[in-house]
């Protein structure tokens, strides 16, 4: 145990055997964090005080009510009593044996995780919501989400908003697939790129209505553009770290992109998701565009920075079409 942590704190052997794996400067924050949701094991001197509090006026009057409801229950129906505390205690043990796993799992995505928790405290009103919902949830798939969201709230706290917390309640692990599915052709940090006319009809169409009803995405119907206009005979593709480069004196002076946008809770669960190939997404988009721009005889992919977009010997450019000739040629004029 570290230096000043609470020596009153114990949380559940397979929670704590994770958690001890942790960077010690965080270990104690989230031994806090996670006895929060999985509760922690009582010292025998503590109980010994809690059953010494239960002898206090207040706390004996609603024991004593309390038992006195039971007892009046039990006598008009013992059978019903003892079928609802055999079906409450199950209930309850297995709630806890979901949020147990849950805290497993996401000790072990903060364990790999690089970035330092920052120093906000996650809302009681959150710990609660999120306990309610992610105690009912016993699917393996599910469970590793939910554990990706407490994780992220540890790290940042505000990152999921109560109306995410719901969504994520009411999905199946068919819908987090269908959204890891479409998400792999994203850019620019919301929007999904829907060029084709496969995503007009048929099981595109229908992932993206379902995302919608889902209040992942915004409306399908009438899909949005992103314009791409032309600037010195050239037209970017801007995306997070990477950006397309398409070269043309005679293409149109703007180019539409068909796109879908993400809602606040889509982009909140982008989060959880692996980076996807940007460098892929961009590529399919100018190879896609290049019908539009027939004149066009270079292509790039290239890294933003503050100066629009460089190459390195360790991240150089990526040719789509033409070669360093061309583009030399191309920044002479």
């Amino acid at each position: 145990m570290s230096e000043g942590e609470d020596p009153g704190l114990s949380l559940p052997t397979i929670v704590s055997e994770t958690v001890a794996a942790v960077p010690e400067r965080w270990r104690e924050k989230l031994t806090k964090f996670l006895a929060h949701f999985v509760g922690s094991k009582m010292p025998a001197v503590a109980g010994q005080v809690a059953d010494h509090a239960d002898t206090l006026a207040a706390r004996s009057l609603i024991r004593q009510e309390l038992a006195k409801a039971a007892a009046a229950k039990a006598i008009q129906n013992p059978e019903l009593v003892d079928r609802t505390l055999h079906r409450l205690c199950g209930d309850l043990f297995e709630q806890r044996e979901n949020i147990e796993s849950i805290a497993v799992l996401a000790a072990e995505e903060i364990l790999h995780n690089d970035t330092p928790p920052n120093d906000d405290d996650v809302s009681s009103d959150w710990r609660r919501k999120f306990s309610n919902f992610a105690g009912d949830v016993s699917d393996p798939d599910m469970q590793r989400i939910w554990a990706k969201i407490l994780a992220g709230e540890f790290l940042t706290p505000g990152s999921f908003s109560f109306r995410t917390l719901r969504i994520v309640s009411e999905m199946g692990s068919d819908v987090a697939e269908t959204f890891s599915k479409i998400s792999d052709l994203r850019f620019a940090g919301n929007v999904i790129w829907t060029e084709g006319e496969e995503w007009n009809s048929g099981r595109k169409l229908a992932d993206l209505k379902a995302l919608e009803d889902w209040g992942l995405i915004h409306e399908v119907a009438g899909q949005i553009s992103r314009p791409m206009k032309k600037n010195n005979n050239r037209y970017v593709i801007w995306g997070d770290i990477y950006a397309g480069v398409i070269f043309s004196t005679e293409g149109p002076p703007s180019i539409d992109i068909p796109i879908v946008s993400y809602t606040a809770s889509g982009i909140e669960l982008i989060r959880l998701l692996p980076d996807n190939d940007e460098i892929a997404v961009i590529s399919q988009i100018c190879n896609t565009l290049k019908s539009k721009v027939p004149d066009s005889n270079l292509a790039l992919i290239g890294q933003k920075s503050t100066r629009g977009i460089t190459s390195s010997v360790a991240a150089p450019f990526t040719f789509l079409w033409g070669d360093q000739s061309v583009l030399d040629e191309a920044l002479k004029s």
